[in-house]
């Protein structure tokens, strides 16, 4: 079974405190007293080694913030030595010009920007960061700036991803009008997770007005920017999809559950069957999710070879089983709205 992707977490260290993010910081905090909390670049190169002769295509780089690791595009240029497909997931948060230029011209073929707002102070408040929206805005240009001035073999995207709650739903639209008009290539939404005291789930009245309001304004803004109809449509679909109920209802959408059964969640995410993450102690989880429950801990790397905890006994227990945590788990309904047409396509459909 080859390994599609590796989520690689090299380090915990964040400069935002975000407000949706308390239990990965439970997690990060525990693990900031252990011994190693920052993956070296000699292991990261030896993961690189196995991976490559697993198959793998895709890396994703993330964290914590993971543009506070100093050797950041030293790790990307290993990385497109075996020709995968490398991307991040960051803030945006006091990149240079020169640092930006540095991460371009390292071959990162995406950069995926968090917004939680349209409104610069409410996303700074959400993240716990004053400045933040506009470093992001400004990080966003600066990349934008290197695709048309910089000659390079590969695309390079920049896209942005938000979290889908109760305090920015309204503001969808602009936040679309906001990615737009930075050189955005796609907009990933996000469901909620691990809202434990339903601070951020919408209710039924607003998944309501969401997909009977919301969604028109955001497909106007498309139209707009005089979008084929091709982009229209997928735009369309994959927004009226979001609280898809084929599997799941309303009232468990506005509960945190995002599924009727485990094994609707089973049949629907194939993410064990292709994916891998490694955390900065090496511990190895079967999804990015799981990382929230503080649970399923299937290996670490530093104890054993990648190859053999892809293929060992507690990854193939976890593939037949699955746990009942994945019923909160609302990976395979996020959706990405492409706005070209190599990013019309969900994630899910890679897994």
């Amino acid at each position: 079974m080859m390994l599609n992707e590796l989520i690689i977490k090299p380090l915990y260290e964040c400069a935002c405190s975000c407000q949706h993010c308390s239990e990965r910081q439970k997690l990060y905090s525990k693990s900031k007293k252990e011994s190693v909390r920052v993956l070296d670049l000699n292991t990261i190169y030896r993961i690189f080694r196995e991976a490559g002769s697993m198959g793998t295509e895709v890396l994703q780089l993330s964290g914590g913030e993971i543009l506070l690791h100093e050797h950041f595009e030293e790790i990307v240029m290993e990385a497109k030595k075996y020709d995968w497909f490398v991307f991040c997931n960051s803030t945006g948060w006091n990149l240079t010009k020169k640092r930006v230029k540095d991460i371009y011209q390292a071959g990162l073929d995406a950069f995926n920007i968090s917004l939680d707002s349209s409104v610069p102070e409410q996303h700074d408040r959400s993240r716990g960061l004053s400045g933040l929206f506009q470093s992001a805005l400004d990080t966003m240009d600066i990349f934008n700036e290197l695709k048309r001035t910089e000659n390079r073999k590969n695309p390079f995207y920049t896209n942005v991803q938000v979290i889908l709650m109760r305090q920015n739903f309204r503001q969808f639209p602009d936040m679309f009008c906001t990615a737009l008009e930075h050189g955005a290539d796609s907009v990933y939404i996000m469901h909620i997770y691990d809202d434990l005291h339903r601070r951020f789930l919408l209710s039924r009245n607003d998944i309501t007005e969401f997909e009977e309001k919301v969604i028109p304004k955001i497909v106007e803004v498309l139209k707009s920017r005089l979008m084929d109809s091709k982009t229209i449509k997928y735009a369309t679909d994959q927004l009226n999809s979001l609280f898809e109920q084929n599997n799941n209802s309303k009232e468990n959408y506005v509960m945190g559950r995002y599924w009727n059964a485990k094994r609707d969640v089973h049949a629907a995410c194939i993410q064990p069957l292709k994916r891998l993450m490694i955390l900065p102690n090496g511990d190895v989880m079967p999804c990015c999710t799981l990382e929230n429950s503080h649970s399923v801990i299937i290996g670490n790397v530093f104890k054993e070879s990648l190859k053999k905890i892809w293929n060992g006994k507690k990854m193939i227990a976890f593939r037949n089983a699955r746990t009942e945590y994945c019923l909160q788990c609302p990976s395979v309904k996020n959706r990405t709205i492409g706005f070209v047409p190599e990013l019309q396509r969900q994630f899910q459909n890679e897994y």
